[in-house]
């Protein structure tokens, strides 16, 4: 088996944002500031907040935390107040995420983002957006890290599927459900797989491609796997205070790449998502 080495493709995502980034407040004489909503403590959700904080300061974008605990009615009041501050911002551009994952109580507010800042397409405003070329932050990463594995270089082409099968375990929010979509407009053969689905072992071995984002530790093993195939894994657990992803990379096919979790797929869409704000910050200033 081996393992995705991303080392390249990250340096050359964020070299080439850093400095379109800073053309734009240039240009444009503005900040780009990316505000995160994290409520609770879950730790996946924690460190993945840490990540992007990191990164946004390493590229010159300002990432804002809006951490809220407490009582329900003052975190309704907050929310309220950051929506209102982010929707109408003038002055800089203004991009919003809410850490999934998000308490249904919570919910109705990702209707409620400015499309301008909708930078992980959560909202009911999404294919708006699909329309001006903006994509899932983890369609994006995808789509990078197989166009690498594939052609052993950097381009943002599309990555060409005909022919191929490709798995996607999980139809969740950020992962299954993106990249279902995403799939549906390539010539892939597509195989969808969900926690109903019985001996899903049987399917995913008739694929070319599996992608896998339910946040089960160690769901897929060796009997899951077509030799030769192409893993990504997208799904990260927290089992006693350590992440792992849904796929055990022990005893693997030799000839199978794994694209693995943690520190595989996650800051790929980490910096896809920062070409987000920066693809809606232009949006938004060029109409």
């Amino acid at each position: 088996m081996h393992i995705f080495d991303n080392q390249k493709l990250k340096i050359s995502l964020k070299e080439n944002l850093a400095l379109d980034v800073a053309k734009f407040k240039s240009e444009y004489g503005c900040k780009l500031v990316l505000n995160i909503v994290l409520i609770g403590d879950n730790l996946s959700s924690v460190k993945y907040v840490n990540l992007k904080k990191k990164i946004g300061a390493q590229i010159g974008v300002e990432v804002v935390i809006h951490k809220y605990s407490g009582e329900e009615k003052d975190i309704h009041f907050q929310l309220e107040k950051l929506l209102e501050k982010v929707n109408n911002s003038k002055e800089n551009y203004e991009g919003l995420i809410f850490q999934l994952p998000l308490a249904p109580e919570f919910q109705i507010y990702l209707d409620q983002v400015n499309e301008y800042s909708d930078i992980d397409l959560l909202s009911n405003k999404w294919p708006i957006l699909l329309n001006k070329g903006i994509l899932w932050p983890t369609v994006q990463a995808i789509q990078l890290c197989l166009y690498e594995i594939i052609y052993n270089k950097f381009e943002e082409n599309i990555i060409n599927l005909k022919g191929k099968t490709v798995a996607v375990v999980g139809q969740g929010v950020l992962v299954g459900t993106p990249v279902l979509n995403w799939l549906t407009k390539t010539e892939a053969t597509i195989i969808s797989i969900n926690k109903d689905t019985k001996n899903p072992e049987l399917l995913t071995n008739q694929a070319d491609i599996l992608i896998s984002g339910v946040g089960v530790p160690k769901l897929i093993n060796s009997s899951w796997i077509k030799p030769g195939s192409i893993l990504i894994d997208a799904g990260t657990s927290d089992v006693q205070g350590s992440l792992q992803g849904d796929i055990d990379g022990a005893n693997l096919p030799e000839n199978s790449i794994l694209c693995p979790s943690p520190g595989g797929i996650g800051p790929i869409t980490v910096l896809s998502l920062f070409w987000n704000v920066l693809r809606l910050a232009k949006i938004s200033r060029i109409g």
